[in-house]
């Protein structure tokens, strides 16, 4: 984050008073280029005699040895001066106004020093204390500056809403102190507040308001460096999201210049760090490489712990794009080892997912699966949201790949709420797409309608956000879904056409079942009826008669005959051409078996054995005189 500190003099502003600010002004500017060598300054100055009785200036000189202390990653040595510079401010020394005014600046120092620990309750107290300071002394740009620290932490706990309404207060003070002084300053001011806004959008993934906010933040940035390379360098971000990358490229290119060119030899590190990660992202290791190993050589030479960590950890992502397992372990674990040792946990639970993620692709899934769960249980700990729901994502797409479909389900349904309500719309666009591929593993047709469901709302974030490629990346996903949406009508159709096609049959061949009983039962009636007693025989003809049993077979011979005849009169008119020595019998079989009855079937049509059909089947090809290995479906097509 970026601050505007100026520096306020006493009323005694001659002699060795006159001599001391510009002592401290000359360290504050050093300190912007080469934190060691401020840091080397201002010890060498607490020695100095003028600073004995003077304890407003020690104490603004012990804020700024703190602030060295904070470039640096030394977070407990930044504490200790930063609570020395709260002591010596307390007893006194100066007017009231400044005293509350250098109060300010070093709570504010001190919530980045907690918010850089990932203390974040802690940091938002010190910022609610520099707040009230900030408001005691009426100083609108420390009152700004604190507003843009406190929005940083609260978008880094996710409560994004609550980030966007302190940055709004901060730009109509900042507005307010434009209009009033009329100063570059305050255009400043009113830049970095809207960075800052364009930030936050940049994180919830709403790429339009964060490209309009950062257009506006640099045509208020006037000639401020700095803030115009801090503007450049999140535009390039922006662009590179949305699919231009070469855009995105001559931005990055542009920020860094300017950082060259104004000395600042941290903030031109950091911004190789996000060019770094840009390159990888886009499967670039081989342009990212070189950038890394630059940072990395810089912050080793500054002791800056925290920066050294990040070079390590996306140097440890090279490795892992070139499927060098063992050393992107290695340098994920170093890295997690610096960022444990400055007590950052929130950058120790991303350098876990890192971890995971490796353990992932080189398909040890057991180590993934036990990495992912330890980081599970620390982000819930200390509320890390984004955390939390990376962490059921990555455990529902493990689940996912080794077929446990309903654990994956239910993990990645916690996930996409959390990422819902936390406003996390990249991950949530990822999620979605996830569930798609789960809900279509299961292949029933619930799940093939959830899946459907997933992955229009993919789609539908995917564009909103002007994401990954966007209108090719857009137009695939909206072909994969009218393709799959069309794929799963039609097997659902034929699933069900299926299913009735089995029914039917099962009913056919009980109805076939029934009607071969009763014939039979009519055939042992008529039999016993030639033996039995000329009553008993009388009453059981009348009973035949009743129920017409004796003629159901016959009937439904006719019927069906009749049925096959009318539709087949061309092919008997064609068949009995070729061979006019074919029976009835055998030209009706012959059109049974053109329209694809069973052997079974038409054994029960006719009411004869199987054997007996089979018998007229081979008669039939040998009238035909059919070829060797020929078949009657071939035969018919040829007729």
């Amino acid at each position: 984050m970026r601050y505007t500190y100026p520096i306020q003099t006493d009323a005694a502003t001659t002699g060795g008073h006159q001599v001391l600010n510009e002592k401290l002004r000359a360290i504050e500017n050093q300190m912007l280029h080469s934190p060691p060598a401020a840091l080397r300054a201002a010890k060498s100055m607490l020695g100095e005699h003028e600073l004995r009785n003077a304890p407003l200036y020690k104490a603004r000189l012990f804020r700024l040895i703190g602030s060295c202390q904070l470039k640096l990653d030394r977070y407990d040595e930044a504490q200790r001066s930063l609570q020395q510079s709260e002591r010596l401010l307390l007893r006194g020394g100066g007017l009231r106004s400044t005293t509350c005014s250098e109060r300010c600046r070093s709570q504010l120092t001190m919530a980045e020093v907690f918010a850089n620990r990932g203390l974040y309750q802690d940091a938002l107290h010190y910022f609610s204390k520099a707040a009230q300071c900030a408001q005691q002394c009426k100083d609108r740009v420390l009152f700004t500056n604190v507003q843009q620290g406190k929005a940083s932490v609260l978008a880094t706990l996710g409560r994004y809403d609550a980030a966007l309404l302190e940055l709004g207060e901060a730009y109509q003070e900042a507005v307010r102190l434009e209009a009033d002084s009329l100063v570059e300053e305050a255009g400043n001011l009113v830049g970095a507040v809207l960075c800052s806004q364009g930030r936050v959008y940049l994180q919830q993934g709403r790429l339009h308001q964060a490209l309009a906010a950062l257009s506006e933040g640099a045509r208020k940035a006037g000639r401020d460096t700095s803030l115009d390379a801090d503007i450049k360098a999140e535009l390039a971000v922006v662009y590179e999201r949305s699919g231009s990358p070469l855009q995105s490229i001559a931005l990055f290119e542009q920020a860094l210049h300017l950082y060259q060119r104004s000395g600042d030899r941290l903030r031109e590190s950091r911004l190789r760090l996000k060019l770094s990660e840009s390159y990888l992202r886009r499967k670039e290791a081989d342009l990212a490489e070189p950038h890394i190993e630059s940072c990395l050589r810089h912050f080793r030479e500054i002791g800056a712990k925290t920066y050294e960590a990040e070079s390590l950890k996306l140097r440890s992502a090279v490795y892992s794009q070139a499927r060098q397992w063992k050393q992107a372990l290695a340098h994920a674990k170093a890295a997690l080892n610096l960022f444990e040792q400055s007590g950052d946990e929130r950058n120790a639970l991303r350098c876990n997912l890192q971890i995971a993620d490796t353990f992932r692709q080189s398909r040890d899934l057991d180590s993934a699966r036990s990495c992912l769960q330890d980081v599970l249980t620390q982000s819930v700990a200390i509320h890390d949201n984004e955390g939390e729901c990376m962490a059921r994502f990555g455990l529902g797409s493990i689940y996912r790949e080794v077929g446990k479909t309903d654990n994956a389900l239910a993990l990645l349904s916690e996930a996409e709420e959390l990422a819902r309500n936390s406003q996390l719309r990249d991950l949530q666009s990822d999620i979605h797409y996830e569930l798609y591929l789960t809900h279509n593993a299961r292949s029933s047709a619930d799940s093939s309608q959830q899946a459907i469901l997933h992955l229009e709302e993919h789609a539908s974030l995917q564009r909103s956000m002007l994401n990954s490629n966007t209108i090719k990346e857009t137009y695939r996903l909206e072909q994969g879904l009218s393709q799959y949406t069309a794929d799963t009508k039609l097997r659902t159709l034929q699933n069900t056409l299926d299913r009735i096609e089995k029914e039917n049959s099962s009913l056919s061949s009980r109805l076939d079942d029934q009607r071969k009983s009763l014939s039979a039962l009519a055939k042992s009636i008529i039999n016993y009826c030639q033996t039995a007693p000329p009553e008993v025989a009388r009453d059981l003809t009348e009973l035949l008669s009743e129920f017409d049993l004796s003629k159901l077979a016959e009937v439904k011979e006719k019927q069906l005959s009749d049925e096959v005849r009318q539709r087949n009169s061309d092919f008997f008119a064609r068949l009995y051409a070729r061979c006019s020595r074919l029976t009835d019998t055998e030209l009706l079989i012959a059109a049974f078996v053109r329209e694809k009855f069973t052997t079974r079937t038409i054994a029960t049509e006719f009411n004869v054995s199987e054997r007996t059909v089979e018998k007229h089947r081979e008669h039939i090809r040998k009238k035909l005189e059919f070829r060797t290995g020929q078949t009657f479906a071939n035969f018919f097509a040829t007729l």
